[in-house]
């Protein structure tokens, strides 16, 4: 069998991590013939590394570096026919297939639709009209039982055409030892960390509240953000008089730091409010990091017996917060329970049950 996983984003994104890694345990542990076909939207546009298997097809030589998948699918890009099976790993590559009935896609979310609120409106109208376009696939995949039911709701697919296979999390992340020297914290802190950009969905201004709150109770905890920062949430850690108790470290963040951050830190606080997945707590488990996660879309599903799980009550998580972080004991053994928790989500794991679902249709 023949396969051509499509893809356009690099693997230090979400969607292009989940290519690469699907792309690389599948070559690794079955026999069939895979590549992956990166769409490159210019000829400055990032590059994988030269691999076996990976072909690389640029759409222009002059556009932009950067591009919204939805231009990108524009383009009809010649992916080769031949193959007995094509995945286009998030739904505006849908287009790109050459073959839909012998095509598989990976429906990450349906933010757009599900919070339009939260995105321009040209974007909404254009992500709607693409979304459609999954229904011409042959079987669909979701990362989560949340997002199969916005599937199912949203765009009315029936279930017997939708397969939930969540991400693996990366081998990499580990358990270690803390490294708060190197990282220039202080070993008597209580630290929490948040790792995330600074989307409305992410909830930045409650978990600066939850802060708050706990400050008023630890004196000797900081809070760590991992991500870039918007005006208006300086602004407003300015007016709560927080500004210097919370680390920004930008988007630069390498993998080796944000695992060092991860076994440095407390406890990870994820109050999200809409998640297609969501990879910060996954890895923060893996790491033997503490969560605490909102109760809302995927993250229950992620968090599982490992991690706490809450209603958006700002109170009620500065009480949990303080709770573990008064007691060592506590903590000590939901880190072994996130760790648990965190192998349900393998990557050699994924790649056997989405090739089921190839040999299903091939």
């Amino acid at each position: 069998m023949r396969i051509a996983i499509l893809a356009d984003h690099p693997p230090f994104t979400g969607i292009g991590n989940y290519s690469f890694k699907l792309f690389k345990h599948l070559r690794s542990t079955s026999s069939e013939e895979v590549d992956l076909h990166y769409l490159s939207w210019s000829t400055r546009d990032w590059k994988p590394l030269e691999e076996q298997g990976v072909k690389i097809i640029t759409a222009s030589k002059h556009l932009p570096v950067r591009s919204p998948s939805f231009y990108r699918s524009q383009f009809r890009t010649p992916v080769p026919r031949g193959y007995d099976v094509y995945h286009a790993t998030h739904p505006l590559l849908c287009n790109v297939s050459p073959s839909p009935a012998k095509s598989v896609v990976t429906v990450e979310d349906l933010l757009p639709m599900v919070i339009p609120r939260n995105y321009p409106i040209i974007f909404g109208l254009q992500f709607r009209s693409q979304i459609q376009s999954i229904r011409r696939m042959k079987r669909i995949i979701v990362i989560s039982q949340s997002t199969r039911l916005d599937v199912e709701r949203l765009l009315g697919i029936p279930s017997g055409s939708v397969d939930t296979i969540p991400f693996g999390v990366d081998e990499d992340f580990t358990p270690g030892p803390s490294v708060r020297d190197e990282l220039g914290i202080h070993p008597d802190a209580k630290v929490l960390l948040h790792v995330g950009s600074e989307e409305k969905r992410k909830n930045i201004p409650f978990l600066f509240e939850v802060f708050a709150r706990l400050k008023n109770r630890l004196r000797d905890v900081v809070l760590i953000r991992v991500g870039s920062s918007r005006l208006e949430n300086r602004r407003l850690l300015k007016s709560m008089s927080l500004e210097k108790d919370v680390v920004y470290t930008g988007w630069q963040t390498s993998r080796e730091v944000l695992r060092a951050y991860y076994r440095s830190s407390d406890l990870l606080l994820f109050p999200s409010t809409h998640e297609g997945f969501g990879f910060p707590p996954l890895e923060a488990m893996a790491c033997g990091c503490p969560v605490i996660v909102s109760a809302t879309t995927s993250l229950p599903e992620i968090a599982g017996k490992g991690g706490i799980q809450l209603p958006l009550n700002a109170e009620l998580w500065a009480q949990e917060a303080y709770k573990l972080l008064s007691d060592d004991r506590r903590r000590a053994e939901m880190s072994q329970a996130c760790i648990r928790q965190s192998r349900d989500f393998s990557w050699p794991v994924v790649a056997q049950q989405t090739l089921r679902i190839y040999r299903e249709i091939a």
